[in-house]
């Protein structure tokens, strides 16, 4: 990539993006996951306690 390239005004990106979709396909696969993980944490804290 030349100092040019880099540093031009253009909008678009020199290379494709890795991901389909961005940032909001990366928040909702992330909200997703913390779905799953933040109920069985929840579990885990309260087994461990004996609240079951």
């Amino acid at each position: 990539m030349s100092w040019s390239e880099r540093y031009s005004d253009e909008l678009e990106a020199p290379v494709p993006p890795i991901v389909p979709g961005g940032k909001f396909t990366l928040s909702a696969v992330m909200g997703g996951a913390l779905l799953v993980i933040v109920p069985e944490l929840i579990k885990d804290v309260m087994q461990l306690q004996g609240l079951h």
